[in-house]
């Protein structure tokens, strides 16, 4: 196992979604409510109407810390959950508690944002709608990818198991839920600044990312035709799967990129002409998830 998984669990004051201890892609995933619920299913049409509920008031804009780190600081005071029992059991089953606290807090930053757009600018909310989409199924991968990652030898194609399986994913999908939630809040005070210096800060993490996960691609569809041998104490890769979810993630970073900068002109206008904003937002996803500190 890699030895950044350490590195998680230290910095990890903000924990996130986990399911069970070996299967930490069942985690629930951050989903808007409101606009962005599921639309109902017109076969069930004949069904009797439901009462009239009272529309839902607007959410009041949320505010824009002055930083990322501030963002942290306000969530870590909401979310935490106190007294844990150092135990591997209580502290992801406060992971999960303070998961759903954190997807709260970013559902009502969206709202804020969506609500409001659906009437007064549905083409933008449709926009919005569907980047959302594609932020929730491409988060879901990389995660996945980054937590299978903390045990795979490629060198030998082996894969190791343990207690502290799930970690990984559950520092991924906190930070991601974070990033995400201050997109929602500088876009909800029309700050593309904001977002721009945050792009910046990440694009050398996404650098250092991306070749990572091409060499995994490299390997994984080596070994899903070869598989390795599985020796004494080791557990088999899901080859298949991870050749999908290397491919969803490289591919789901690249959409939203050029979703971001074609939905959201005024930050492409910062970060440059459409090339140039394409590629600094593709690393930007690209190192959503990752709590490790900027290359210097």
């Amino acid at each position: 196992m890699r030895a950044n998984v350490i590195a998680v669990l230290s910095a990890l004051t903000l924990l996130s979604a986990c399911g069970k201890d070996t299967q930490p892609e069942s985690a629930p995933l951050p989903m808007p409510t409101g606009p962005a619920a599921v639309k109902a299913d017109p076969t069930a049409s004949a069904a009797p109407a439901p009462k009239a509920e009272a529309p839902k008031k607007t959410p009041r804009k949320p505010k824009l810390p002055k930083d990322f780190e501030s963002l942290l600081a306000e969530l870590r005071k909401t979310c935490a959950v106190k007294d844990v029992p150092q135990d591997n059991v209580s502290m992801k089953e406060a992971a999960h508690q303070e998961a759903e606290c954190s997807r709260r807090k970013m559902v009502a930053d969206l709202d804020a944002v969506l609500l409001p757009l659906k009437s007064s600018d549905p083409a933008r909310f449709s926009q919005l709608m569907k980047e959302q989409a594609v932020w929730n199924r491409y988060v879901k991968s990389r995660c996945w990818v980054h937590e299978e990652l903390q045990w795979l030898d490629l060198t030998t194609g082996q894969r190791d198991d343990g207690t502290m399986r799930s970690y990984a994913y559950i520092g991924c999908i906190s930070e991601a839920t974070a990033e995400r939630t201050f997109y929602a809040r500088a876009l909800a005070n029309k700050d593309p600044g904001a977002v721009e210096k945050r792009v910046k800060a990440r694009e050398k993490l996404g650098t250092r990312d991306e070749p990572i996960l091409a060499e995994l691609l490299t390997k994984a569809q080596g070994f899903e035709k070869s598989p390795p041998k599985v020796e004494p104490g080791m557990v088999e890769a899901e080859w298949k799967k991870i050749v999908e979810e290397t491919k969803a993630s490289q591919d789901g970073a690249k959409e939203l990129a050029t979703m971001t900068c074609e939905g959201w002109k005024e930050l492409g206008e910062k970060l440059g002409d459409k090339r140039t904003c394409e590629a600094s937002m593709r690393l930007y996803y690209l190192a959503q998830g990752s709590w490790e500190e900027e290359p210097k």
